[in-house]
């Protein structure tokens, strides 16, 4: 059976009303109907306030990425651990990332 048999045109959605399909276009039964009004659930002031995001990075450009988003006036978080590194004819204390590969940032999902 094809996606399109599952699935039917506009006009023919209103002939079988019980037919609905999801935001993939897989069908679904009457009593999976998908609801996408997010005033409902209170997801409103969620959009507009500043939520942590964590931004995948080049490897070892995490400090870099950090103080680019500094720069721009954006909110950035990268935890740091010092440790040392050894090398045959030194010792040296390094701050390395927490989370190598990955910085955070903290925006606003939308902007008015």
């Amino acid at each position: 059976m094809s996606r399109a048999d599952l699935c039917p045109r506009d006009e023919e959605v209103t002939q079988k009303k019980s037919l609905k399909c999801d935001s993939e276009g897989e069908a679904m039964s009457s009593g999976q109907a998908l609801q996408m009004d997010f005033q409902a659930v209170g997801a409103g002031p969620l959009i507009e306030t500043p939520q942590w995001f964590a931004i995948r990075t080049r490897s070892r450009h995490e400090k870099s990425v950090a103080e680019q988003l500094e720069r721009q006036s954006i909110e950035s978080f990268l935890p740091l651990v010092k440790t040392t590194h050894k090398w045959s004819d030194r010792k040296k204390e390094v701050e390395l990332p927490l989370f190598s590969g990955y910085s955070f940032a903290r925006l606003v999902l939308c902007s008015p």
